[in-house]
């Protein structure tokens, strides 16, 4: 719900001042952190049948936050990089 929400509270607070598009974010949104949820949580059961997730809770739990993290730092710095979308 979030990811979806955000966007557009962020469009509703810069207002007509920023160069936000919401068509735009909300594919960049898709494209970073939906598909790959989406493609994980398909191939979950296949490999979960295969053992091949088994005892390895930890190591992809792990990686699975890192990745987040790497997301959310990434955006972050070309937030800064481009100056926000703001005049």
């Amino acid at each position: 719900l979030g990811v979806l929400l955000t966007p557009y509270l962020l469009l509703k607070l810069v207002g007509s001042a920023g160069a936000l598009s919401a068509a735009d974010t909300l594919q960049k949104l898709a494209t970073r952190v939906l598909l790959p949820l989406l493609v994980g949580q398909l191939l979950r059961p296949p490999l979960q049948g295969a053992g091949v997730l088994a005892g390895r809770r930890k190591l992809l739990s792990r990686s699975s936050e890192s990745l987040l993290l790497l997301i959310v730092y990434s955006t972050f710095c070309d937030t800064f990089l481009r100056g926000f979308g703001v005049p």
